[in-house]
């Protein structure tokens, strides 16, 4: 299948390119959080994903 941004074919995924995008993404989520409060939530919270890239964060 096409990515339909670059039209090139999606590579395929594994364990190191899933654990690096859910990394980034988290450190993402972490900064927003970091700057403006989300309402109810007052403690810190866990992701665990099983599968490719699985993890705790």
């Amino acid at each position: 299948m096409a990515d339909p941004a670059l039209g090139r074919p999606t590579p395929a995924t594994d364990a190191d390119r899933m654990r690096a995008v859910l990394t980034w993404m988290l450190a993402v989520l972490n900064n927003q959080v970091g700057q403006a409060s989300v309402a109810g939530l007052d403690a810190r919270v866990a992701l665990t994903l099983t599968g490719p890239g699985r993890g705790t964060w």
